[in-house]
């Protein structure tokens, strides 16, 4: 029963990703992915949002939320049944690759659920706050100070807080069900763009696939339960959203991702940034409206912070620099070696970079003829500079740091280059 209860969770995740598209976003056409991720982030902020009005959520309340949600989905699915289409087709060619992937999958999940969650980042910190907002019903000041690091984002405690509302109870075990799906999403945005009858195509999916990392983080329970894995799912989805001109889409994706790790909130401001350069003209169309929207995201996120008197680790440290007496350039290019040597770790990353650069190289003219393109590649290259900042400004070792990280860094901006890299070479093609 505690299994079902569980993916009936994540059936509303989507649920409320699918209500959220059809009425505040144009209707438009996203795939399954897209409607999951959506539902994480919108159920994440309307916790926050019945925390600050002092609501206490329980059982009941949400399993009668599902029943309205599943009702409601149903009866629009009955009136516009004509209209609504899955972006994923089967056809005889297809399912031989198909039932291939799926008894992947299968084995994968079977993998992932032999064991329970150990990871001291996960059980201290991820998976302690989930259990806090469960028992108390709703975020509040005093379990928020109760874990350290006070300032970090919490949407993925608050996602498996979600399913413990469902379960009645507190179980980290089925907190797995939750990464599993995330990794399952990631796959069919991938598996929605690939041509089976192209060999690039197949490589670049099998590469996603058997990148010993990105499952790991599934199987692997040292890593489940951290919030990384989610952040590179929300980032992914915002740069296809972008690649597929859907601003409005990928600005919540952009937003989501910096409610679930600070790491990833200067790929919002280099959103913010670089739109207008990139389109200027163009930019008064449809991407003002986007831009406005996640402007308006980060300073409500600025303010919520402030309301509970959040510090913010990183401005602090960099108010001590002088202590520190590190040399700038020596520090990045001390990261940036670090970064290189990560990404030729086969047993990690299988052959997944060395794709990405060739991709990126044969590619590179599309990054200068395509406005989307561009911004994504800028995004993504921002966000991995700004990697080797906070390695300058954290106080602590920098190669201490750095082993201890750099992996879980490369995780959150992997999957998008990847996607990236591939649309590259599909559009060159």
């Amino acid at each position: 029963m505690d299994f079902i209860l569980t993916l009936l969770s994540i059936i509303s995740f989507w649920e409320v990703g699918y209500l959220t598209n059809f009425y505040f976003l144009h209707k438009k056409q996203i795939n399954l992915s897209s409607f999951f991720g959506l539902g994480l982030g919108i159920v994440g902020l309307m916790q926050i949002l019945l925390g600050l009005a002092q609501i206490k959520l329980q059982q009941s309340l949400v399993l009668t939320f599902f029943i309205l949600t599943t009702l409601w989905v149903l009866l629009l699915y009955k009136k516009k049944q004509k209209k609504i289409k899955l972006t994923l087709k089967l056809d005889a060619k297809k399912l031989i690759p198909i039932l291939s992937l799926a008894v992947f999958i299968l084995f994968i999940s079977y993998l992932s659920l032999l064991s329970n969650v150990w990871g001291y980042d996960a059980y201290s910190i991820w998976l302690a706050r989930a259990r806090a907002f469960w028992l108390d019903g709703s975020v509040s000041r005093f379990n928020l100070y109760f874990f350290w690091p006070f300032d970090h984002p919490i949407l993925w405690p608050l996602s498996i807080s979600w399913i413990y509302f469902f379960l009645g109870k507190a179980n980290e075990y089925y907190s797995q069900v939750l990464v599993l799906s995330i990794w399952i999403a990631i796959i069919l945005i991938f598996l929605q763009q690939i041509k089976l009858k192209k060999i690039h195509s197949i490589l670049w999916f099998s590469i996603l696939l058997t990148t010993p990392f990105l499952y790991g983080n599934v199987i692997w329970n040292e890593y489940v339960g951290n919030a990384d894995l989610l952040a590179s799912f929300f980032l992914l989805l915002a740069i296809s959203q972008i690649i597929k001109k859907n601003f409005l889409h990928s600005v919540l994706f952009l937003f989501f991702t910096t409610i679930s790790k600070n790491d990833l909130l200067p790929a919002s401001l280099l959103f913010l940034v670089l739109t207008p350069l990139v389109y200027r003209k163009d930019f008064f169309q449809e991407k003002i409206t986007a831009w406005l929207a996640l402007l308006l995201f980060i300073i409500g996120n600025f303010t919520w912070k402030a309301y509970y008197q959040f510090d913010n680790r990183y401005i602090n440290n960099a108010l001590h620099l002088e202590l520190l007496n590190r040399d700038l350039k020596d520090s990045l290019i001390y990261s940036l070696h670090a970064f290189r040597e990560e990404w030729r770790q086969l047993y990690r990353w299988g052959l997944g970079w060395w794709l990405i650069l060739y991709g990126f190289i044969i590619g590179f003219k599309e990054i200068l003829s395509s406005k989307e393109y561009r911004l994504c590649f800028l995004i993504l290259l921002g966000q991995l500079i700004s990697y080797l900042i906070v390695y300058y400004l954290t106080p602590e070792d920098q190669a201490t740091n750095i082993s201890t990280s750099i992996y879980r860094l490369s995780l959150q901006i992997y999957p998008s280059v990847l996607y990236l890299g591939y649309k590259l070479i599909e559009t060159k093609k």
